[in-house]
């Protein structure tokens, strides 16, 4: 009974941070004078920081795009998620991960970064001229412990795997 009540209140956790960080990202959005198409680097939480049964907040970039187009978000390109574990582990979420491919970005393109962290109402929402900008951005970026989330069970499950695999086939 209280392993349902503590998934219960996760699930209602969960959504609310959610709304609450979809909602800001908006406001954010309708706020900009242009035009232009925006390519967003979202620092937002993956999981909930007590998070007991993996309920997920943000897991995939076509998660939050998804959730932001559901209000017709006429100027949006592109959405990448953003966290700690993304600047830092090459590995983690590969095909979610273009941390590691910054260099490949178009130049002239509208960068935008939106961070907001769990239990903290403030954000940061931020604007890039250029690439390079960007690129000097994350790079200061990798040192912050923003959106730190301890591992997940099937995380911790997988990576363990990978290890046992890569020194089975000693890669």
């Amino acid at each position: 009974m209280s392993s349902t009540e503590i998934q219960i209140s996760n699930f209602a956790k969960s959504s609310k941070l959610r709304n609450l960080i979809v909602g800001k990202i908006l406001k954010e959005l309708s706020n900009l004078d242009s035009d232009r198409e925006v390519v967003l680097f979202a620092n937002v939480p993956h999981h909930l920081k007590k998070n007991y049964n993996n309920e997920s907040v943000f897991f995939t970039t076509w998660n939050l795009k998804s959730h932001l187009e559901l209000y017709d978000i006429n100027n949006l390109k592109e959405v990448n998620l953003v966290s700690h574990r993304h600047l830092n582990d090459q590995n983690y979420n590969p095909s979610h991960n273009i941390m590691f491919e910054l260099d490949k970005l178009k130049n002239d393109e509208n960068y935008y970064y939106f961070e907001m962290e769990e239990g903290k109402n403030n954000h940061k929402f931020l604007y890039f001229k250029d690439k390079n900008e960007l690129i000097l951005f994350f790079s200061k970026k990798k040192l912050d412990n923003i959106n730190n989330h301890p591992l997940i069970l099937r995380e911790k499950i997988r990576l363990k795997l990978k290890r046992i695999v890569k020194n089975k086939l000693k890669i």
